[in-house]
């Protein structure tokens, strides 16, 4: 329970929705080396180098591997569209 809380409030904090997020210049790094990596990588953990994983375990999700591989998963998916029945995204 305590690595998916950590995980929802990571997600949240590293989100970037505006530039209003209150993050300071470190985060703001944080969140854009988060998203490069999972671009990069297509949000498959395996294809993320050893470096890079170190990095997002140690950096970002405080020694959670599993929390890592999440966000990797999660952010190289990318957006997020809504669920049949709901309003359709903009441009859609």
């Amino acid at each position: 329970m305590k690595n998916i809380c950590l995980f929802v409030v990571a997600s949240l904090a590293l989100a970037g929705c505006s530039s209003g997020t209150g993050l300071n210049k470190e985060d703001e790094s944080r969140a854009t080396r988060l998203d490069q990596i999972a671009k990069q990588s297509g949000g498959d953990w395996s294809k993320v180098s050893d470096a890079d994983k170190q990095y997002v375990i140690n950096e970002i999700s405080r020694g959670s591997e599993e929390s890592a591989k999440r966000l990797i998963q999660m952010k190289g998916r990318g957006p997020v569209t809504n669920a049949p029945g709901g309003p359709k995204p903009p441009g859609h």
